[in-house]
């Protein structure tokens, strides 16, 4: 509940970056949660390590196109032609900025494999266009401040939060497969379809505004106990 009480306190936020004048990045950073990462278990196909290994996989493309945020900005590039179905015209900062629920055993392999990046601000995380929304352990608790920005959402997610349900693919955020293998898919499209993709922006922002997360909160809590005290009558 105090978890849940600190993200609804963040209060509301005003993006200053217009979509357009932003940079074209796809953006995510975060901890290697969503599972108990140790040689026993099928860490490989968790997915936040999906994630990490499409970034591998993008940077084998195009080398000169992933960076870190909190070292650098992001690289020159120079966009093709719309007809191209290429991501040459795409930056992309996807990383780990820390280890968390990781045997000692497999830390370094993990290191290696994915190297650790620069913890990067919210300020900062708007400048970017295309932000990329995954599951942890839980609900992806980000996704309701990065509703409020002036960046599209594309959001890959298994779980739900108390107002997620009422969120609409293609109408509030751009989905994304959990395996995320149309991720490069659905990139080419927000480049191409930018009036789209600035409606889809706005609805997300009416959208979150109408959302009151506190009361919310309660009314969830009330429902709660009175199935507890249903079940408990019912034993």
């Amino acid at each position: 509940m105090r978890y849940h009480l600190d993200v609804v306190q963040e209060g509301a936020f005003v993006d200053p970056h217009k979509f357009e004048d932003k940079k074209d990045v796809l953006f995510w950073r975060g901890a290697n949660s969503g599972g108990r990462y140790a040689h026993k278990h099928q860490w490989q196909l968790f997915h936040r390590t999906r994630l990490l290994e499409w970034e591998r996989r993008f940077a084998q493309k195009y080398p000169n196109n992933v960076f870190d945020a909190g070292k650098a900005g992001p690289p020159t590039l120079k966009p093709k032609s719309v007809k191209d179905k290429s991501l040459s015209w795409l930056a992309v900062d996807i990383g780990f900025h820390r280890y968390v629920q990781t045997d000692k055993n497999l830390e370094k392999q993990l290191g290696e494999l994915y190297p650790v990046k620069s913890q990067v601000s919210f300020k900062q995380t708007v400048q970017f266009k295309y932000l990329l929304v995954v599951d942890g352990n839980t609900w992806p608790s980000r996704l309701s401040r990065y509703l409020q920005s002036n960046s599209v959402i594309l959001l890959a997610t298994a779980f739900t939060d108390w107002y997620m349900w009422m969120l609409e693919p293609w109408v509030h955020y751009i989905p994304v497969r959990m395996d995320l293998t149309d991720l490069e898919e659905k990139l080419r499209w927000a480049k191409d379809h930018e009036k789209e993709v600035k409606e889809i922006v706005k609805r997300a922002q009416t959208f979150i505004k109408g959302i009151n997360r506190i009361e919310q909160m309660w009314c969830y809590t009330g429902l709660m106990m009175l199935e507890y005290s249903r079940l408990y009558d019912a034993a």
